[in-house]
């Protein structure tokens, strides 16, 4: 993200930039990051939300933090620094309690652009003894506060084309912990889905975060609870968790922070990964050791096999956070990342093809095939177009087809206009097709006079030369639809068609001829010309009118 040098962005009065700490300085950060920026972290009152929250008011950005515990002294750490903080106290397991304190926030302050979710209820014991109400609050409190304020920050951000949203995760399928890492399974699985919903192209960036094993309060709290369980002493337990790559032991929370804070900066890079703290940590020499080769368990007798086997599985799996997201699950992210892109490139290439709605339903094995009762159908040709294009070289030619077409194009889509296809010089459109506009002939008809007026500013290829448009419209009904399996086509058919193309090749250079039909179903806006008498192929004598604007 780009630091503003707006005054005012959001609402937000922005503060004058400020030294970084060194440790922000030291994981690449510039002072102003995330000048004007408005995080909401959850989970901020202590520990790893804690440490980040300083981070990114460090960075520039004006921080709130929902939390059940109040956050006083960490506002006033902020405030001292020369930073703004400000807390909200809410039950993150209470999903209406959270919905009202976002809305009352978002109404309030305006649209938040980083939201970190980091809050952790972790309920300890067997599966078999585990209570149900502890195993909801897991869910309540780490995935559904999740879920709940990404739906209400996300439109804030999809509309001013700017955002990021980070999930912390954790270690799954641990032992005696089955709630807790169940809801970060079910929270790496939402974040997973919403990239791919998001697509690559996306103002917003979705990643997940994996932090490791961090010296934080609740860490400290829960580990003599596991020892105890599996009849472990304290201190053996936590040598055999902390085995973090890089460290002797727990990662300072401090630390993981600057790291999350450089992962948002750098967010656009991240859409869909799991990223991590050590890369970053490693990357600028912030760890203190170059590599972390795996530590041989403490030389302590534990009651049981089955509680080493316990203490064993939870270290490897805390370890393989880290240290798989260097290899093999990079690997995948990058390659799901290529795969994104590519179906991105298909999804491009099919929406040039075929308009807009008939994307979906096509993917859905819809058979296309729909009679339109208002169809207004445009046909636009070249006079003199063809001995003209046999005295151009190819390449000159199909550069004069391209400005000429693609100047088309871009009126069409300027007017809510469908263009069909083209058929050598000859360009077709239609309007009426979809729901959503008052007047399509209206579109249709300032289309038409547009295209006029466009020809003057692509070069005629011969010295000498001028453009000479003739178009010919008709509306009334037709049918629609895709045929081919293999170069699709979205056309249309009926007499409307057939009309249309009359009207064009018994037109007049410069000028667009339309039906009576045309002239009754346009608005009064429009000035006509009366041009009767016109002996129109299969049709016969028909009254026609000229566009005179």
């Amino acid at each position: 993200m780009e630091p503003s040098s707006d005054p005012i962005v959001l609402g937000l009065h922005l503060e004058p930039e400020r030294p970084l700490p060194e440790l922000l300085t030291r994981v690449g950060l510039v002072a102003g990051d995330l000048r004007g920026r408005r995080a909401l972290v959850t989970g901020g009152a202590r520990g790893i939300g804690a440490a980040t929250a300083e981070a990114l008011t460090a960075l520039g950005a004006q921080v709130v933090v929902f939390d059940r515990l109040p956050v006083d002294a960490l506002a006033a750490r902020v405030a001292a620094a020369g930073g703004h903080l400000s807390g909200v106290e809410v039950d993150l397991s209470d999903a209406a309690a959270t919905r009202a304190a976002t809305l009352a926030l978002l109404a309030a302050e305006g649209a938040v652009d980083l939201f970190v979710h980091s809050p952790a209820f972790v309920a300890l014991g067997p599966v078999v003894q585990l209570p149900f109400e502890d195993w909801r609050r897991s869910f309540t409190t780490n995935l559904d506060s999740a879920l709940v304020i990404t739906q209400a920050v996300l439109p804030g951000m999809l509309a001013n084309r700017r955002g990021a949203i980070t999930y912390l995760l954790s270690a799954e399928g641990t032992p005696l912990n089955s709630g807790y890492g169940a809801s970060k399974a079910a929270l790496r699985s939402m974040l997973q889905s919403l990239s791919a919903e998001l697509g690559p192209q996306s103002p917003v960036h979705v990643f997940g975060f994996a932090p490791g094993v961090v010296d934080t309060p609740l860490v400290r709290e829960l580990v003599p609870k596991l020892a105890a369980m599996v009849g472990a002493p304290v201190e053996a337990m936590f040598a055999q968790l902390a085995q973090n790559p890089g460290y002797p032991g727990l990662v300072p929370a401090d630390h993981v922070g600057a790291a999350l804070a450089a992962h948002l900066v750098h967010a656009h890079e991240l859409h869909g990964q799991v990223a991590d703290s050590f890369s970053v940590l490693r990357r600028f020499g912030v760890a203190p050791l170059v590599a972390a080769p795996a530590a041989p368990p403490p030389n302590v007798v534990m009651p049981d096999a089955e509680s080493d086997r316990v203490v064993a599985q939870m270290m490897t799996e805390l370890r393989t956070i880290a240290d798989t997201n260097h290899n093999l699950e990079l690997r995948i992210e990058r390659r799901t990342h290529e795969l994104r892109q590519e179906r991105a490139r298909s999804e491009a290439l099919l929406h040039a093809l075929l308009p807009l709605p008939i994307v979906p339903r096509l993917r859905e094995g819809e058979v296309i095939a729909d009679l339109l009762p208002e169809a207004s159908v445009l046909f636009a040709d070249m006079r003199g177009f063809t001995p003209l294009a046999a005295r151009l070289s190819p390449r000159v030619l199909l550069t004069t087809l391209t400005q000429l077409f693609g100047a088309f194009d871009a009126l069409a889509d300027e007017h809510h206009v469908e263009k069909i296809k083209t058929i050598g010089d000859c360009y077709m459109a239609a309007t009426g097709l979809f729901a959503g506009r008052a007047r399509p002939i209206d579109d249709l008809l300032r289309f038409a006079l547009a295209m006029q007026r466009a020809l003057a500013e692509v070069p005629y290829p011969e010295p000498g030369g001028r453009w000479a448009l003739r178009i010919g419209v008709h509306t009334g009904p037709a049918v629609a639809g895709v045929i081919g399996n293999r170069r699709t086509l979205y056309d249309l058919w009926g007499d409307t068609v057939n009309i249309a193309s009359r009207m064009e090749s018994h037109g007049l250079p410069d000028r667009v001829q339309v039906t009576d039909a045309v002239k009754a179903a346009a608005s009064p806006d429009f000035q006509w010309e009366e041009r009767p008498g016109v002996l129109v192929k299969g049709l016969g004598e028909m009254r026609t009118w000229l566009l005179v604007g």
